[in-house]
C-alpha cells in the first residue's frame, strides 16, 4: 500500500485543505441563500402591507368601469 501513497503526510495535508475549502464554500453558499431568503420575506411583508391599499384602488377602478353594476 505504501507504493501508491509515497508520502502519507502530503496526502493528509491535501485532504485537510480540500476539506476546509469545502466548508468555506458551503458556508458562503448557505450565507447567500439565507440573505436571499430574508430579502424575499421582506418583499412579501411589504406587499402584504400594501395589499389593502391595492384592493381598495382595484375596487374603485372596477366600480368606475362598471358603474351600471354599482347602481351609480
Amino acid at each position: 500500500m505504501a507504493e501508491f501513497y509515497p508520502d502519507g503526510m502530503l496526502f493528509l495535508a491535501i485532504a485537510s485543505v480540500l476539506y476546509v475549502c469545502g466548508f468555506v464554500f458551503l458556508y458562503g453558499v448557505v450565507r447567500i441563500a439565507v440573505r436571499h431568503g430574508i430579502e424575499d420575506v421582506d418583499l412579501r411583508r411589504e406587499r402584504a402591507a400594501q395589499a389593502p391599499e391595492r384592493a381598495r384602488l382595484l375596487e374603485r377602478t372596477v366600480v368606475r368601469e362598471n358603474a351600471f353594476l354599482a347602481g351609480s
